[in-house]
């Protein structure tokens, strides 16, 4: 978890959009006019988001029941 949280402080705008869309359930356009940012802005912002988590889970030890 501490990991995610330095990354949060890194890239906030990354870590708002990430929110949004799979906490809140907004579409990019949704978040786009919420945040102020261009659309764009926000679809390669999640884009890059998603792949950084991907990564992040892929070197995940993994869980223990």
């Amino acid at each position: 978890m501490q990991r995610i949280a330095r990354a949060a402080a890194k890239d906030e705008l990354a870590a708002r959009i990430v929110e949004l869309r799979f906490f809140a359930g907004m579409a990019h356009d949704e978040i786009a006019a919420v945040s102020g940012v261009p659309l764009r802005s926000v679809e390669r912002t999640f884009r890059l988001a998603r792949a950084k988590l991907y990564r992040y889970l892929q070197d995940a030890p993994p869980c223990r029941p």
